[in-house]
Order: C-alpha cells, then sequence, then structure tokens
C-alpha cells in the first residue's frame, strides 16, 4: 500500500468515525477516480459502512465523486449531495478544452477537489461543483481564456460524454497482464513484460511487477507514453482457443 493510499483510507476512517459519533452526514471533497477507486475498494471490506456510505458525483456515470457517510436518520440518496452542475454557454464555433475552464475554476481560488467533472461539447459546458463555490462561479466567471461565456446553474439532459474512446481489438492467449499489456500497446509479449518490470504499467491505479496479474473486465490498465485503456472484455474465443478482447482506450 502506498503512502497516498494509506492518506486517504485514515481521511475515510476519520470522516467515518466522525459521522458515527455524531451521527451525522458528512461528505468528503470531489474524490478523483484513482482515489475513488481506493475508497470502493476500502468500503468493501467494511460491512457496517458500506451500508451506510454512498458515492455520488452530480450524475449517473461521474468519475470525479464524493464520498458521503450518512446519519441513522437519512437514507443514503444521491440528492443529499452537495453537488450542483452549472452550465457556460459560449459560441458554438469557439473551442474551449478542459484545461481551460479548470483554469478559470482555479483563478478564483477555487480548489480542485471542489471541482468534479468538466463535460464538453459544442457551444457548452457542464461543470459539477461543490456547492458552496456556486455563487463565485455565477458571479465571477464571464470568460474562459479569451472566449465569453454566459454562465446559469443546472444542466440540460442529454450531458455531454465526459471521455472519447478509440476501441483496441486483437486476440491473446490469456488474460494475464503482460498479454493485456501487449495487446494495449502493440508491443510483443517480452517487450510488454519489459514494461510492466519496470515499473511503467499501472493496474486499476496500482503498480504491479506481476506478469501474471489477472485482468478482467472493468478494469483500468496505465501504461505510462502509451496511454489509458478500460478492459471491456471478451467477446469471444477463437478455434484455438484464443480470446477475443476489446479494450478502450482513451483519447
Amino acid at each position: 500500500m502506498t503512502e497516498e493510499e494509506k492518506s486517504l483510507y485514515v481521511r475515510i476512517q476519520d470522516l467515518a468515525r466522525l459521522s458515527e459519533t455524531k451521527n451525522l452526514t458528512k461528505y468528503t471533497a470531489f474524490l478523483n477516480e484513482q482515489e475513488a477507486f481506493w475508497a470502493h475498494r476500502f468500503l468493501a471490506g467494511i460491512s457496517t459502512l458500506e451500508s451506510r456510505s454512498l458515492f455520488f458525483g452530480g450524475y449517473g456515470k461521474a468519475e470525479r465523486v464524493m464520498l458521503g457517510f450518512f446519519a441513522d436518520y437519512e437514507e443514503p440518496c444521491p440528492e443529499a449531495f452537495p453537488v450542483v452542475p452549472v452550465t457556460l454557454i459560449f459560441r458554438r464555433q469557439d473551442i474551449i478544452q478542459h484545461k481551460d475552464v479548470l483554469g478559470a475554476l482555479m483563478a478564483l481560488r477555487i480548489k480542485r477537489e471542489s471541482i468534479g467533472d468538466i463535460l464538453l461539447e459544442e457551444g457548452r459546458a457542464v461543470v459539477f461543483l461543490q456547492n458552496t463555490v456556486l455563487p463565485v462561479v455565477l458571479q465571477e466567471i464571464e470568460k474562459v481564456g479569451s472566449v465569453g461565456v454566459r454562465v446559469r446553474e443546472g444542466a440540460e439532459e442529454p450531458l455531454p460524454d465526459l471521455h472519447t474512446f478509440i476501441p483496441v481489438s486483437g486476440t491473446v492467449s490469456s488474460m494475464r497482464l503482460d498479454s493485456i499489456t501487449a495487446l494495449a500497446t502493440g508491443l510483443s509479449r517480452e517487450k510488454a513484460a519489459g514494461l510492466i518490470r519496470s515499473g511503467q504499467v499501472l493496474l486499476n491505479y496500482t503498480e504491479t511487477d506481476s506478469l501474471s496479474a489477472g485482468v478482467q473486465a472493468g478494469d483500468i490498465l496505465t501504461v505510462r507514453r502509451y496511454g489509458k485503456f478500460a478492459v471491456s472484455g471478451e467477446t469471444g474465443v477463437t478455434r484455438k482457443g484464443r480470446l477475443h478482447i476489446v479494450l478502450n482506450k482513451y483519447a
């Protein structure tokens, strides 16, 4: 376990203990995808915490989420979370990137952990925020970079996609980490093994040097210099017993 993981677990334990002893509902700030994965793994082993906790980031497929521990008198529900969406409207011909929106918000001295997912499409950005920072965003943001924007609370469905993916498909002999890494990178299995041994490969945000580590659908594979991949899973088997696999590479 890394020091970063240990620090997160201590924070979660402290918040859960405070919620229980005071019988109050308590929330973390926004957790990033890595922290959320670690938190899920931590809570999975403690049924008393898992039963009164909930993750939510403002919409169903949120990547950055808060973790809430609920009081006895309150049913865990998404509506209770201190998360609000805001919409930035701009001309469709203007180009705004994720980093531009994040920079505009942080220029207002809003901390990163108060900002959830940022969803972008032509002419619109939807940002999920901790509710305490909503007033300053509504009052202060008029531009993102050099692009003029109009800001309003709320967001209309359907929401923009958080990510776009490039499918990577092929066959592997087994769902071992070295085989999946070779497919993701287009390298030989031997060279993929070298990446794993040198600490260049993360499985579910955790470095591992085990070539035979099992990979399954839903896992996240990160290979330095090659990108990040979501494992979709097996789609079939060849006559020779090799597995058809699809990976979704984050564009």
